[in-house]
């Protein structure tokens, strides 16, 4: 039987409040945010969802979407709830990904936007980007 990792904005994150547990059916850490919200808390089941969060609409340094990317080490990379309907605007570097992960959104209402920066005239242009750059093997999924 395999047990399944929650989706980001399910019931289950966070919910469970405290654990004694300190580590889920995997080894991993428990009581965890998993919704952006600053609090840790233990999510309901086996598993705990322990994602990253992208902390800011700049086009690079700490807490950006690049910057999260780089180091990720979560279960996805997402977005605090204070980015919620805002555009992250790159400036002509491609975002390399250069291992499987998830990009998730769907707990923004008003998800997120990421631009390239482009003049929309179908030509590639110094400062545009094409967002993202990946190697051959890797699995990338993009949600909201």
């Amino acid at each position: 039987m395999e047990t399944l990792m929650p989706r980001s904005g399910s019931p289950v994150l966070d919910a469970a409040g405290t654990s004694p547990s300190v580590t889920d059916a995997r080894g991993q850490p428990r009581n965890t945010d998993g919704t952006g919200n600053g609090i840790a808390l233990a999510d309901i089941g086996a598993v705990e969802f322990n994602p990253v969060f992208v902390q800011n609409l700049n086009a690079s340094g700490p807490g950006s979407l690049r910057d999260v990317v780089a180091g990720s080490v979560g279960d996805a990379v997402m977005f605090l709830p204070s980015l919620n309907g805002g555009t992250i605007v790159l400036d002509g570097e491609n975002i390399p990904l250069t291992q499987d992960m998830v990009i998730d959104a769907t707990g923004l209402p008003n998800r997120i936007t990421i631009s390239g920066n482009s003049n929309g005239d179908g030509v590639w242009q110094e400062g545009e980007s094409r967002i993202f750059i990946t190697t051959s093997n890797t699995r990338v999924t993009l949600r909201g």
